[in-house]
């Protein structure tokens, strides 16, 4: 199962088809995917404060 394939199995990303390849899919966030990605950069942007921190 490829990482795109588990994506989607969550629910976090959806593929539609290429308009000018139809064989071809274009994975795209889907709103769970955006949530996750938006919490995953607030807390890479938090542990960067700590770090960085005196």
């Amino acid at each position: 199962m490829s990482v795109i394939d588990r994506l989607e199995a969550r629910g976090e990303v959806r593929r539609t088809r290429n308009r000018d390849n139809r064989r071809q899919y274009v994975p795209s966030p889907a709103d769970e995917g955006r949530g996750t990605v938006e919490a995953r950069r607030r807390a890479v942007v938090e542990r960067a404060a700590r770090l960085t921190a005196g």
